[in-house]
């Protein structure tokens, strides 16, 4: 498990690495590709090197972070990769693989804003300073047009009953952990401590403030919440504004934070923080990174 190519990369370094399409590395390498190789190295009793560096100096962890793996990241966390010395790998290794010509499906980009926001969450939690990932993200969300505008919006479109009738009977919450089959992708439902968790319907979080979301949900529960949508089959007149309305939500409390403190800065403390907030809740998420890009002198691409 630890034998290296000819470039020094271990199979954790080459796992790390998967840049196949949303569904192979998102779905497979991420979760049960990385278990699966979890499996075999338990059954043959041979310890793994989380922080084995190939011929560039690069870590497994590195590459799963920049490829946005969050349950990658959390197993190399959890399993004793070290944090005191990681460092980003640099930003067109982010980026390069995100071709918004090719990666233009509303649930692959759900997938990569939760993916890359669980890792931000996870690596803050252990200490690590994120102002640089945070930034990277941020451009990683212009580049696949997150902030697009709604044709709909003036619309109470989940109120139509066409909608409202099939979202009301998706249950967000109690959470249901998916275990993802290689062939076919079937679902085994794990319920647990179900009695003790509160029950939200999909419409429910639909009219959910983004903060008040925020304070129910976690950034992974969006990446089931994409698989329901995919699986439950949105009607077609409605889905790009459904993934539209998720992508402000989950979306929210990481540029409101950033933003917050960067129009801070811009204004030169000109004015109170309380005022400043109010400026701020008034913003859309793409007003919200653009004033993050000008505090930083940032290109958004």
């Amino acid at each position: 498990m630890n034998l290296t190519n000819d470039g020094g990369q271990t199979p954790l370094h080459i796992i790390c690495q998967n840049n196949k399409s949303y569904t192979y590395f998102y779905t497979l390498s991420d979760r049960v590709g990385e278990e699966t190789f979890i499996k075999i190295t338990e059954d043959l009793n041979q310890p793994v090197q989380v922080d084995a560096r190939d011929k560039l100096g690069r870590t497994p962890l590195q590459w799963a972070v920049a490829n946005l793996f969050p349950r990658i990241v959390d197993w190399l966390l959890d399993h004793g990769a070290d944090l005191s010395s990681f460092v980003l790998l640099p930003e067109d290794d982010f980026t390069a693989r995100f071709d918004p010509n090719e990666d233009n499906s509303s649930y692959f980009k759900l997938g990569i804003a939760s993916g890359a926001l669980t890792i931000l969450e996870s690596l803050e939690k252990r200490g690590y300073q994120v102002d640089d990932y945070a930034l990277i993200i941020m451009k990683i969300f212009s580049r696949l047009s997150l902030f697009k505008k709604s044709t709909y919006v003036q619309t109470r479109w989940y109120d139509e009953e066409e909608f409202a009738s099939l979202a009301k009977q998706w249950n967000v919450l109690p959470r249901i952990e998916y275990d993802e089959k290689i062939w076919g992708f079937e679902l085994e439902r794990e319920m647990n401590e179900i009695a003790m968790t509160p029950s939200m319907s999909f419409y429910d979080l639909i009219l959910l403030r983004p903060e008040e979301a925020a304070q129910i949900l976690t950034y992974r529960d969006y990446s089931d919440i994409d698989s329901l949508t995919r699986c439950r089959r949105v009607p077609r007149n409605y889905y790009e504004d459904v993934m539209l309305h998720l992508y402000e939500k989950v979306l929210r409390g990481f540029f409101r934070r950033w933003a917050l403190d960067y129009f801070y800065e811009l204004i030169r403390y000109r004015l109170p923080i309380l005022c400043c907030e109010k400026i701020i809740d008034q913003l859309m998420n793409e007003d919200l990174c653009n004033i993050c890009f000008a505090a930083t002198g940032q290109d958004p691409y």
